[in-house]
């Protein structure tokens, strides 16, 4: 039971979107058929949606989609399953720095609120190479990703 009222205390209010993580960030990364409901294609999406589970709307900005994807999971996973596991304790070495995994979970987040910001210009070797980095993070991590 505890639990339980412990994932109860740690959603957020009702979304209009559905994505109430995703709503914290600055420029919109949600996919073209959710923001576009007058679109002619909905019906094919639609059935996409229901064979596959998702459209291939989602797949004309790949990168996009997989740091909307990542960043709510991530959120989600820092909500709850820090309520269960200590994300202290696995520790990680990354460009000469010993990190715990909650830092580098973080450190992704960070990353991924700034591809949706404003800020962000995806002409800038800079600006690619800090966001190309949260893959490298991420297969870091990824063995102890789970509660």
């Amino acid at each position: 039971m505890e639990l339980e009222y412990q994932l109860q205390m740690n959603i957020p209010e009702l979304s209009k979107t559905g994505h109430a993580y995703l709503d914290e960030l600055e420029r919109d990364p949600y996919p073209y058929s959710e923001t576009n409901p007058d679109d002619e294609r909905q019906a094919h999406w639609a059935e996409q949606k229901r064979i596959y589970g998702f459209d291939d709307s989602e797949t004309w900005d790949l990168n996009s989609t997989f740091y909307a994807w990542l960043y709510e999971r991530l959120r989600m996973y820092v909500d709850i399953g820090g309520e269960i596991v200590d994300l202290d304790f696995h520790k990680f070495e990354w460009h000469e720095r010993e990190y715990t995994q909650l830092e580098l979970i973080n450190e992704i987040l960070d990353r991924i609120r700034f591809y949706f910001s404003e800020e962000y210009n995806d002409f800038d070797i800079e600006d690619i190479t800090y966001i190309r980095e949260v893959g490298e993070i991420w297969a870091l991590i990824l063995p102890a990703m789970w509660w």
